[in-house]
Formats: C-alpha cells, sequence, structure tokens
C-alpha cells in the first residue's frame, strides 16, 4: 500500500480531488422573523394587504442587503490579494526566471528544482488569503500541490515550507495546511497544521507516523499518533490499526487537500 501511494505521490501535482464549499441564504417563515402579526376576524381586508406586504419589501430589502454585503467583501478580498503582488513581486519573478531558463542553480524551494525538466506538470502561482488572516499568502505548485508558501512576516516576505516529491503540502478549504510523505521504506508522516501570521510558524493540529515498534525490528511496524509534529515514540500514542487501515485514512486524510486555481508563470508581469 505504502509503495502504491509514494508511486502516486511522485506525480507531484496529479493527485486527490479537490473540495468545495458553498453558503447559502435562508430566511425564516416564523411570525417573530418575518414581523408578520397573526390576523383576527376583525382584521380588515385593506389592513391584511398592507400587513402582508411589508414582510415581502423587508425580505427583498435584507436579501439586497447581503448580496451587497458579499460582494463587497469578495472585492475587498480581491483588492487585498493584488495589492499583496508587490510584496511577492521578486518571488514570482525569480521562479519565473527560473523555470524558464537553463540555470538550475538558482535560489528557489527545491520542488521546483525536481519538477523544472518534467513536460507534464506546468507550475503556477496563486496569491491567496487561504486562512481568513488578512495576510495573502504565495502558493507554488499544481493542482493540490503546493511546493512552496510564502507569507509576509514582519513586512517581509518569508518562506514558510517547501515541499518535495517525497514531502508533499496542501491547503484544505478551512485554512489548514495538510503536509505527508516518506522517509524511507517503512517511514510514513502525515499531519495537520495551522500558520502563525505573526511568527510565520507552522502550528501542528494532529501527527501521525508509522515506525518500528521496537528500534531494529523491522518485522513489527507500529503506527502512531501525536500533537508535536515530530517522530517521538516516547512521545505519541501506538495507534490499534494495521498497515491498511493507516493508509487508508492517510488516504482520507489528504483527500481534504483542495486544488488551487495557479496562475501560469509565463502569464506573470511581476518581472
Amino acid at each position: 500500500m505504502k509503495n502504491k501511494y509514494i508511486s502516486l505521490a511522485l506525480a507531484a501535482g496529479l493527485l486527490l480531488s479537490g473540495c468545495t464549499s458553498s453558503t447559502e441564504l435562508t430566511t425564516g417563515s416564523s411570525p417573530e422573523e418575518t414581523g408578520v402579526e397573526s390576523s383576527s376576524e376583525e382584521t380588515s381586508a385593506e389592513e391584511t394587504t398592507e400587513e402582508s406586504s411589508a414582510p415581502a419589501s423587508s425580505e427583498t430589502t435584507g436579501t439586497s442587503e447581503t448580496a451587497l454585503e458579499t460582494s463587497e467583501s469578495s472585492e475587498t478580498s480581491a483588492d487585498l490579494e493584488e495589492q499583496y503582488k508587490t510584496f511577492y513581486a521578486d518571488q514570482i519573478s525569480d521562479i519565473k526566471e527560473f523555470m524558464e531558463s537553463e540555470d538550475d542553480e538558482m535560489d528557489v524551494p527545491v520542488g521546483l528544482r525536481e519538477l523544472k525538466n518534467n513536460d507534464d506538470v506546468e507550475v503556477g502561482y496563486k496569491i491567496i488569503d487561504f486562512n481568513k488572516d488578512d495576510i495573502p499568502e504565495l502558493l507554488v505548485g499544481n493542482g493540490n500541490v503546493v511546493l512552496a508558501m510564502y507569507s509576509v512576516i514582519n513586512g517581509s516576505p518569508k518562506l514558510i515550507f517547501e515541499g518535495s516529491v517525497r514531502n508533499v503540502y496542501g491547503i484544505t478549504d478551512n485554512g489548514k495546511i495538510i503536509n505527508y510523505g516518506s522517509g524511507g521504506a517503512i517511514y510514513t508522516v502525515f499531519g495537520t497544521y495551522t500558520l502563525d501570521p505573526v511568527k510565520g510558524d507552522l502550528i501542528c493540529e494532529d501527527y501521525y507516523f508509522s515506525s518500528e515498534i521496537e528500534d531494529g525490528n523491522y518485522d513489527k511496524i507500529g503506527y502512531y499518533h501525536n500533537t508535536s509534529g515530530a517522530i517521538d515514540k516516547s512521545k505519541s500514542e501506538l495507534l490499534n490499526m494495521n498497515e491498511k487501515e493507516f493508509y487508508d485514512y492517510m488516504d482520507e486524510y489528504t483527500a481534504k487537500t483542495m486544488a488551487v486555481d495557479y496562475i501560469p508563470f509565463e502569464e506573470s508581469h511581476a518581472d
């Protein structure tokens, strides 16, 4: 199971299905929600007409205001992401130059070096406030895979993480970062993180890994969980699951990553 999964990871960008979310607008129907009072036998036809028309007007106004607020929020987010292009202009320009040149010595994230000569994968970038903290991040990757993430920390861009074909990252639609990969024949890890917007550190929420239960005995593998983000059996819980259950859970876990609408670097005007 593990070898099969890692082989899929080597595709670096053509993995996993995306996730979507939607927001629904609902309108209350009770008398308290609509403002309509119950009619009595003495209520005149004219009063009934006036009262029944009032809630319709109120509901229409409420819907318009909600739509306006949503539009303004969307425009504000788009404007903010547009403004942050100036912060990330150097990173976008450098990566574009690296991908289009024959210079393999430029200082770029390691995952880009691995995929540079892969004609099947088109690497792009996206500036997006994925965790809704009003600090848009610069993502570099393909499909569901984030090869590198930058954020503005203390007024300057900082590389938050860089992935590779054996150490893959992705984001979720609720602002989480998922990491998964392999460190050898029996070592597999996956976990969830959040981004500290002040320090730019990744904060671990959950971390799973496989390892031999007894050091040096590779015939008996255990599966562990902790919240420290480290392969440390002494500070982890040994899970009651077998190999298939572990990798099935890993598949479900990593399937939470969402596809990113990356912009091809050739469309960039950052240089």
